[in-house]
């Protein structure tokens, strides 16, 4: 870095001192482009760092990036006028004066491009020319706006750059159709030429790779960034929509709340054919990030992806393999034991996916883990159904016995439902309860006087077990 260079992509006559006098004839080392409000990492001492002023929007930023220009040791700071700004900005001037800073005014129509800004000028490092690198800006900005999405920001950096990009999410999987057009295997995240932007910082859920190592580069892939995490934004909000959507109908179908016809043609419209067998899978935890790892990997597999309740939902065609499902919680680094996880089905038709879902409830109750699904037991078959008044039933039935509890301090309940659990057993009853066998026939006989039913019916006891389950 001994030979001074020259500047032949800007009109020397339109250049502007602007401060700093008295240090005009620091000798330029070499010529850095940023928009960082920190440039130190990119500088090594007597640079002329050119910036348009694009990120400093307010005194604070335009403070800091002079302060943190002259701490680099930097020649000059040279700035592009007639873009982002009309003049170099006054509290950048004011530490610049402070610090000896000398403050070049260009104007943005003396800048020529020579050359590509992600080519290497024979000799030096990477260098940018700033309208080159904007207008690369703008045009990601385009795609966004003309509905493109990701795979559209991606195509306009590859094509700055000329290297290989894709946005990943936490399971290596691409959210992007070039993902998968280069080799993004393990391996490749430990090379060095690799580039790694995290989208959403909070959970590291998304990454922008990019094999480019330019300076330039890198400012295009935070902007980058910045409109994939805007995109991933708006597609989430768009799902949330659908998902909830999706869930209602779900629900009505679960409840028998719609007639056969209604239903089938709601199901329709969120993308299920009700004469395919569907299984359904329900997943609950009260982890963020498994619970946002578990959506991910619903909507890679399911068909519909829905929220019913407390249940992330998802309905799929044909069966549903537990080991493989725990395998694709795996690739995301949950072992299961951080959700809990049902799989109902496959069965056909409108009742049939009513019954996988209670077929995946049943098993989701079993806990941690990720559970096959078998027939719902008749407690909740029953339940599901919102027009038999159950519960108003039930609490007619047990009422008796939990006023008696209340008023004399008694335990009438517990010992009805340890006695129908223990296969209608007097003495096991006794051992339970740490009683006399005696003392539980004396209570059985004032559940019989207080309800009216006699416990010798099987129908009685299966009527004040199913009574006693429901007010559970």
């Amino acid at each position: 870095m001994e030979n001074t260079p020259k500047l032949s992509y800007v009109t020397p006559s339109s250049l502007r001192l602007h401060d700093g006098a008295a240090h005009s004839d620091q000798k330029i080392n070499d010529v850095v482009i940023t928009e960082l409000r920190d440039p130190r990492p990119l500088l090594e001492g007597g640079e002329l760092v050119l910036t348009t002023g694009e990120r400093q929007h307010e005194e604070m930023g335009q403070r800091l990036f002079a302060e943190n220009v002259a701490h680099g040791n930097a020649a000059a700071i040279g700035f592009v006028i007639g873009l982002r700004h009309r003049a170099a900005p006054a509290a950048m001037l004011e530490i610049a004066e402070q610090s000896g800073l000398p403050v070049l005014e260009i104007p943005s129509r003396s800048l020529v491009s020579e050359s590509s800004p992600f080519q290497n000028p024979p000799g030096k490092p990477e260098r940018a020319s700033l309208p080159t690198l904007s207008e690369h800006q703008r045009r990601m900005l385009d795609e966004v706006v003309a509905g493109r999405g990701i795979a559209g920001v991606l195509n306009r950096l590859s094509e700055a750059t000329g290297a290989p990009t894709a946005v990943l999410d936490l399971t290596g999987a691409g959210l992007d159709p070039w993902a998968d057009s280069y080799d993004w295997s393990t391996h490749r995240l430990h090379d060095q030429r690799l580039r790694m932007t995290a989208i959403d910082p909070p959970h590291a859920r998304t990454l922008l790779l990019s094999m480019a190592r330019s300076d330039a580069a890198a400012e295009l892939q935070e902007h980058a960034a910045q409109l994939i995490h805007v995109e991933l934004g708006r597609t989430a909000a768009f799902q949330a929509g659908r998902r909830e959507l999706a869930g209602q109908i779900i629900e009505d179908v679960v409840r028998d709340a719609l007639s056969g016809s209604e239903a089938s043609r709601k199901l329709v419209t969120i993308g299920i054919d009700p004469g395919d067998s569907h299984s359904v899978l329900l997943v609950r935890s009260d982890d963020e990030a498994a619970s946002h790892a578990a959506q991910l990997t619903l909507s890679r597999t399911a068909e519909v992806v829905a929220g019913v309740g407390a249940y992330g939902v998802g309905v799929m065609r044909g069966p549903q393999s537990a080991a493989e499902w725990a395998g694709s919680l795996a690739r995301y680094g949950l072992d299961g034991q951080d959700l809990a996880v049902g799989i109902g089905g496959p069965y056909p038709g409108v009742q049939g996916l009513r019954w996988a879902f209670l077929e995946a409830q049943e098993a989701a109750a079993h806990g941690s883990g990720v559970h096959q699904g078998r027939l719902p037991n008749m407690v909740r078959l029953l339940m599901s159904m919102p027009d038999l008044p159950l519960r108003e039933v039930a609490h007619k039935a047990m009422q008796p016995l939990v006023e008696f509890d209340a008023l004399h301090t008694g335990d009438l309940v517990r010992t009805l439902t340890t006695f129908l659990d223990s296969g209608c057993s007097p003495q096991q009853t006794a051992r339970e309860l740490f009683v006399h066998r005696n003392t539980v026939r004396y209570r059985l006989e004032q559940i019989e006087r207080l309800t009216g039913l006699s416990l010798a019916s099987t129908e009685n006891r299966v009527h004040l077990w199913l009574a006693s389950q429901l007010l559970a």
